[in-house]
């Protein structure tokens, strides 16, 4: 099956944004945070976040967090 038309155009917009998504970072912890040690308090949030961003930046973001999560 193929993916959704949406991620490929999303994957085109967030190409285009510079590595660091213009001060722009995601914390990925939506379900909590298990390394190197557990916290079910622990919450996801975009930090940095200006009327400027758009929804290329806020994907980079995503991919980055994820990506880097330690």
């Amino acid at each position: 099956m193929a993916p959704p038309v949406i991620y490929g155009k999303l994957e085109a917009e967030a190409e285009r944004i510079p590595a660091g998504s213009d001060g722009l970072l995601h914390l990925p912890y939506l379900c909590g945070v298990m390394n190197p040690y557990w916290d079910a308090s622990a919450r996801g949030a975009f930090i940095g976040l200006s009327s400027s961003h758009t929804r290329g930046h806020l994907y980079r973001a995503i991919l980055s967090g994820i990506a880097f999560k330690q």
